[in-house]
């Protein structure tokens, strides 16, 4: 879970998109090709634990990640799969309700983590975001 410590400039769209479809309130997007290398947290902590049981690494740092570059767009269309009925708006860009910010990065490079580790991330898109979700309501964590 984030929380505000004034270190960054907004929280993440993942908890953004989530919290709005446990809230009932309609996602609104100015951009759907902003993307990222989104990773779940399940995936996070397998890789990090991989490298740190691994007997000999040969690098001194590994990127713990997908691999996988996802657009904002991906993600509401997961999210309409996973809970049909969500509301999709169009936004103009920077309106305050609008979910697309922060700007696009590129994927990360995992071939040391995948060849020198031989760790590859389990969850995709939609097995990842319905965790999310599902702890999200299970806990009553709807900021």
């Amino acid at each position: 879970m984030e929380r505000v410590t004034g270190h960054r400039a907004n929280q993440s769209v993942v908890k953004d998109l989530t919290g709005r479809v446990v809230r009932g309130e309609p996602i609104a997007v100015s951009d759907r090709s902003l993307g990222r290398d989104y990773t779940y947290v399940a995936d996070i902590a397998s890789g990090i634990c991989s490298v740190l049981d691994a007997p000999n690494p040969s690098h001194f740092a590994y990127n713990v990640s997908a691999g996988r570059w996802l657009s904002l767009g991906d993600m509401i269309d997961a999210l309409q799969e996973l809970r049909p009925g969500i509301q999709v708006v169009d936004a103009s860009p920077g309106d305050d309700n609008d979910v697309s910010y922060g700007g696009s990065r590129s994927r990360m490079d995992v071939s040391r983590l995948r060849d020198d580790i031989g760790f590859t991330a389990e969850y995709d898109l939609a097995a990842g975001l319905n965790g999310y979700l599902e702890w999200r309501e299970e806990y009553g964590f709807r900021d």
